[in-house]
This record gives structure tokens, C-alpha cells and sequence, in this order.
């Protein structure tokens, strides 16, 4: 009886660890809870469309393209729009909620790494909580702590989940794949690693309950994009595409240059984790996918704060290395416990905490921002059925309304096809006169338009434009508006016009062949 007292006591403070650190987090995230990134509003406008009965699509009436990589997210966000809950809550609340579900995983899957549930394994969920980078990914708007919360409570279930449940546990494998695409990865190397610990053959009943619901779970999100998209991946995929490696080494190295120190010591403690602390095999499987995640982060281009798509791997490095804290004699737990803390504390105060900041500022849009009161003011006085050319998919095309087409001007538009990986056809899905045209420059007081595409649609135009003036988006954006003549659209507040630097409405003249 003293022993399962003991033990109850142990879970008792897990529970309350666990609560503690979800608090840590919520007063870490604090400083952030007014920014998104941009890119968050393209799921929203495709959520916008979903509430609104027209489909996960991006302009209602044009062939659907899958400009998002995060299925559930973008659902939750729908819910969200449908029970009336401001997208901006829904983004920063529901990264918060997940990012507290992360934090509880994280502390189980240490205490099962370390054989017992032992108050050390909450060095795990506090040393995250308090990682700069974690309250910045958990508040940005994307999925990034709802698919740290799907990794991590995907090693969990695959490991600890008992024969009778297992079906329920594969369900929960296959729907990691649709927070991210590669969730998929995940589940196959849990699935694969389970097939490896236990040295049976690919008929083992146990093995297989995990693994048939997992793969069906994901014929189904196939079917969903097939049938929905008539393609096998998102569009982002043919977006990016493949950079050159030595472009791809040169801008990763720019990235995590700032806080270099930081990505050093965990890729020290990833390595080492699995050969430290019991069940040797279960840490190499949670290494295995940790390292996977990384790898995968590293084809695509980095830019985004907080270092998200690493953030998987971090979770995972630190339940390890709790487990083992919680495995080891007090001398060596209280060491382990210290470099996990305190090294998340001091990058916290430290420089590496100022860096993570200062890059979410000059990186992402605060709520009601000039280009979210400009857009607003557009969704009021616009007819439905109108055309907006921008570059800003995310921002200006969620908050102008889903009654309002939006043309993205970026070679790599994720809302429009790529057929092998060629730039965005511009001239093509853009009509010669839209509506709206909206020309992106990098300065306050810069007059010309900072990218071709942009230049293209306004130089082309035929028929009379007003200019606005010039609405701030975030460090180094600003946007340019041109309305044409004949929608006489009253002028945008002069609070939320810096200046009218931009260039002069083009002259009228002879059309070319119209979309």
C-alpha cells in the first residue's frame, strides 16, 4: 500500500507540475500575444471560406488549390469563424491550447521513458514552457504547437498504449499526417520501430492494430485531397520547390546564426539522449523521429520565428533527457534538471531570448494593423465579385473578405498551380484590371514597387486608377493601394495613410487581350 501512495503522490505532482508549467508558458507567451505571422491569414481566408459553405478554397468559383499545409488547423479555425470567435483569438488561443497539450504530453512521455512517474520528469515541461522559441511558435497563429502536440503525443500513444487500445492510438498516428504533411513520416517510423522492438512477424496482431487504422486515416485524407484538389501533396509543395543546396546551406546558416548556441547544445543533447537512462529501445525510437523532423525541416527555406519547424525536436530532446533525470541517482538528476531549466531560463533572459523577440516583431503583423484596417475598409465599400492584385495572401486577402477574388502576385504563390515547379503564371490568373491592385514596398519613403510581378499587373493596366496612399503592414512592408476610377471608393481614414509616396496612376490606353 505505501508504495502505490507513493506513486499516486507522484502522478498527483505531475498533474500539478503540469498546470504550473502551462501557467510558465501562458506569462511566457505574454510579450507575443498581439502578433501572428502573415502567413497564418491564408489558412484563414481558406477557414473563411469553409464557415461561409463555399469550401476549403481560396477564391470562391476558381478551381480549388491546396494553399495550406495543416488540414486541422485550418478546421479549427472554421469551427472557430462558425461559433463567431475572432480569428485572431482562435489563432493565439488555440496555439496556447495546444501548446499546454504539448506540455502534458512531453511530461508523460518522460515519465514512460524513465519507468516511473518521478516529479524530475517536470524539468521536461518547464524547461519547454520556458523556451523563448516555444512561446513565440505557440502564439505565431500556424499549427506549429498543434503539430508539437501531435508528435509528441504520438510517441507517447505508440509506445505506451496497451493491445486493446492500440486501434484507438493508429487513429491518433494517421491524424498527425493532417496537422502536417509530414505526420505522415512519424507514424510510418513509429509503426516501423514497433515492428522492430518486438522482433515479430509482419503478422502480429498487436503491430497491426496499430498500424491499419494509421493507414487508413490517411487513404482517407488522400481520398479528401484527390477528390477535393486532384493532387497527391499540397500546393506548397510544387510552390517552393527544391533549392539549390548551397542556397538552401546559406540561408538555414543565416537562420540560426543569431542563436547558434542554442541549436549546438540541442543537437548535442538529441544525439546523446538515446544512450542514456532504461528502455534503451523506446529512446532510440523517439531519437529516430526527432532527427526525422529535423531533416525534413532542413529541404525547406526558414524564415519564420522561433525556429518552428525545429520545435518537434526540442519537445522531444527534453522529454528524453527528463526521463533519464528521473531514471538516475539525485546527484546526476539534479544536473540534467539544471541544464534543461537553467539553459532555457538563460535563453530566455539572455541574448538568445532578445533575438527570438526581436526577429516575431520585425517578422510578423500586430492585430489591427494598417493593412487590417485598409482591407476592412476595402470588404465595406467593394462590390462582391471584385478582383484584389496583391502580393499579401495572407493579411490583406483574409481580412478583405471572401466576397472579394484575390490574384497572388508571388512567383511562389501557394494559392495558385505550379506545373513542374515553374513560377506562378501572373499575366495568366490576374485580370488586366482588377478591382484593387495592391504594389508591396520595403521603405517608408521608397517610391518604386520592390517586385516585378507587382510592376507587371499595374504597368498593363487600361483603365483609369486612384491612389489611396500608402498603409503600413509590418517592418519593412508597406503597400501601395490603386482603386480603379469608375468604383469611386471613398478615400481610407487618414490615420492609417503614411504617406503618398508611390508612383502615379498609370494613363489610360489600348487594352490587351483580357482575362
Amino acid at each position: 500500500m505505501p508504495t502505490v501512495m507513493a506513486a499516486s503522490e507522484r502522478t498527483s505532482w505531475l498533474v500539478i507540475g503540469w498546470v504550473g508549467a502551462c501557467a510558465v508558458l501562458v506569462a511566457n507567451a505574454w510579450q507575443s500575444l498581439e502578433t501572428v505571422v502573415d502567413d497564418a491569414y491564408i489558412s484563414a481566408r481558406y477557414a473563411s471560406h469553409a464557415a461561409s459553405g463555399s469550401g476549403l478554397v481560396y477564391n470562391a468559383g476558381e478551381p480549388a488549390i491546396e494553399g495550406y499545409t495543416n488540414l486541422l488547423w485550418t478546421l479549427w479555425l472554421t469551427m472557430a469563424k462558425v461559433v463567431g470567435i475572432h480569428v485572431h483569438t482562435a489563432m493565439v488561443g488555440g496555439g496556447l491550447f495546444f501548446g499546454c497539450v504539448a506540455l502534458g504530453f512531453v511530461t508523460l512521455l518522460g515519465a514512460h521513458l524513465a519507468g516511473r512517474p518521478h516529479p524530475a520528469v517536470l524539468a521536461a515541461p518547464f524547461a519547454l514552457a520556458l523556451d523563448p522559441h516555444f512561446a513565440v511558435v505557440s502564439t505565431n497563429g500556424l499549427e506549429t504547437a498543434q503539430f508539437i502536440a501531435a508528435v509528441t503525443g504520438a510517441c507517447w500513444v505508440a509506445l505506451v498504449t496497451p493491445d486493446r487500445f492500440r486501434v484507438v492510438a493508429g487513429f491518433f498516428l494517421g491524424a498527425a499526417a493532417a496537422v502536417r504533411p509530414e505526420g505522415v513520416v512519424v507514424g510510418a517510423l513509429l509503426v516501423g520501430a514497433d515492428l522492430w522492438r518486438r522482433r515479430t512477424a509482419w503478422r502480429d496482431a498487436s503491430t497491426w492494430r496499430l498500424a491499419w487504422p494509421m493507414i487508413a486515416t490517411w487513404l482517407v485524407l488522400q481520398g479528401f485531397r484527390l477528390w477535393t484538389y486532384g493532387a497527391m501533396a499540397p500546393n506548397t509543395h510544387a510552390a517552393k520547390g527544391a533549392r539549390p543546396l548551397d542556397a538552401l546551406f546559406k540561408s538555414h546558416y543565416a537562420y540560426v546564426k543569431p542563436d547558434l548556441e542554442f541549436w549546438v547544445v540541442l543537437g548535442i543533447l538529441l544525439l546523446a539522449a538515446p544512450w542514456f537512462g532504461p528502455r534503451r529501445p523506446a529512446r532510440l525510437t523517439v531519437a529516430m523521429v526527432a532527427l526525422a523532423t529535423l531533416a525534413i525541416s532542413l529541404t525547406v527555406n526558414l524564415w519564420m520565428p522561433g525556429g518552428r519547424l525545429f520545435m518537434p525536436a526540442v519537445a522531444l530532446t527534453v522529454a528524453m533527457w527528463a526521463g533519464t533525470a528521473a531514471a538516475v541517482g539525485p546527484w546526476a538528476r539534479g544536473g540534467i534538471a539544471t541544464v534543461l531549466v537553467g539553459g532555457a531560463l538563460v535563453a530566455l533572459t539572455g541574448s538568445i531570448g532578445t533575438h527570438v523577440r526581436r526577429y516575431d516583431s520585425v517578422h510578423s503583423v500586430l492585430r489591427k494593423n494598417g493593412t487590417e484596417r485598409a482591407a476592412k475598409h476595402l470588404r465595406r465599400n467593394l462590390p462582391a465579385g471584385s478582383w484584389l492584385a496583391t502580393r499579401d495572401a495572407g493579411t490583406l486577402a483574409h481580412y478583405v473578405g471572401p466576397d472579394v477574388a484575390v490574384a497572388e502576385l508571388h512567383d511562389r504563390a501557394l494559392t495558385q498551380l505550379h506545373p513542374d515547379g515553374a513560377p506562378a503564371q501572373v499575366r495568366e490568373y490576374t485580370p488586366i484590371n482588377p478591382e484593387v491592385i495592391a504594389l508591396t514596398v520595403a521603405r517608408v519613403d521608397k517610391k518604386a514597387p520592390k517586385y516585378a510581378n507587382d510592376r507587371l499587373i499595374f504597368r498593363r493596366t487600361t483603365e483609369p486608377y486612384v491612389y489611396l496612399g500608402r498603409v503600413e503592414q509590418h517592418y519593412h512592408r508597406f503597400y501601395d493601394y490603386y482603386v480603379r476610377a469608375d468604383l469611386e471608393l471613398p478615400p481610407f481614414p487618414a490615420n492609417i495613410v503614411v504617406n503618398r509616396a508611390g508612383w502615379k496612376p498609370p494613363a489610360r490606353r489600348e487594352a490587351p487581350q483580357s482575362r
